[in-house]
């Protein structure tokens, strides 16, 4: 179901987080309680796990990529498989993602996105999701979120934050965006990936950089830009950072299933403003052909400070 984020989850402590702040602690209970009664399942494949603590867009599938790249790249595996749960999608078993067949209303977007680069299995069981791994012969499994799923041991925990807002006002859901209190979380990582800038927290961290690639993109243009993201807003920074022309901006919701109507409305700003649509790659997947076609990505990619001092810890982690 798409999500949009409450701002006052990003402004210091405010009415509305203090007033939910008693079922944010009824939330942080029931989801110890049902982390504790969880018994993993141990792989034969090693499992890194890609993970956030808030909801909504934290770049954690710009690090998976790049952390495919770097285990390619340095030979830590040589059939690496992506895991992920496939949120969005209608798949309840798990399958392996064929682009030629299965749609974002199938697998959920993200999981058209990594398929670009990868094998990927989605499985809302990650048990059943390792198994497939092991029966296609993966060698590593790299695990697109689950640090609060405790249903498949993994042998790497990494922690993924936007290091301009890593936590946000530190409340837990529904008061604040954390999926569980930042101390429990922090005690299970391995290494922390902080992105853009760096954060101050009592782990090994790694620090990394978002660029975005507009070179295909005619600056002299005028655009009509929409997002549903976790932080839609996000993008439209960007897009003004780099100098592009908004004419209009439409934000939605994470994973926004977009309707015939939506469509039509930006359209009618398009023409309206003589501009051309442009939206984010993981929205592109989710429109229909003819908007494909028609409307222009800002690409982005991550890419690693000091890519060898994860790959040595990767390999040192999985080694021992």
């Amino acid at each position: 179901m798409p999500f949009k984020t409450p701002s006052f989850w990003y402004k210091s402590a405010n009415w509305q987080a203090l007033l939910l702040s008693p079922l944010s602690a009824l939330y942080a209970v029931g989801h110890k309680l049902n982390v504790s009664f969880q018994k993993p399942y141990k792989s034969n494949v090693p499992v890194i796990c890609i993970g956030n603590i808030v909801m909504g867009g934290s770049g954690k599938t710009p690090t998976v990529l790049a952390l495919l790249d770097l285990i390619t790249e340095q030979n830590i595996a040589k059939n690496p498989v992506i895991l992920t749960r496939g949120y969005g999608g209608s798949t309840t078993k798990a399958t392996i993602v064929d682009p030629a067949i299965h749609t974002y209303h199938d697998v959920g977007d993200e999981a058209l996105l990594l398929v670009k680069h990868a094998q990927v299995i989605v499985s809302p069981d990650r048990k059943e999701g390792a198994q497939k791994a092991e029966e296609i012969g993966a060698d590593l499994i790299l695990m697109d979120d689950g640090l609060q799923n405790n249903t498949l041991y993994k042998d790497i925990n990494l922690l993924v934050v936007d290091g301009a807002n890593p936590f946000g006002n530190g409340f837990v859901f529904p008061a604040g965006p954390l999926r569980e209190p930042k101390s429990c979380a922090l005690k299970r990582c391995d290494a922390v990936i902080s992105i853009n800038e760096q954060v101050n927290l009592d782990k090994i961290l790694f620090s990394a950089n978002i660029q975005s690639d507009s070179t295909h993109l005619d600056a002299d243009k005028n655009y009509v830009a929409f997002a549903g993201l976790g932080r839609p807003e996000k993008f439209k920074t960007t897009l003004e950072d780099l100098g592009f022309k908004i004419s209009c901006w439409h934000p939605f919701a994470d994973h926004h299933p977009y309707t015939k109507e939506d469509l039509e409305d930006l359209d009618t700003h398009a023409v309206k403003h003589n501009a051309t649509l442009i939206t984010t790659s993981k929205d592109h997947v989710r429109l229909p052909d003819p908007y494909q076609h028609t409307t222009q990505v800002l690409p982005i990619t991550l890419s690693f400070d000091n890519s060898a001092a994860l790959a040595s810890f990767l390999k040192e982690r999985l080694s021992s």
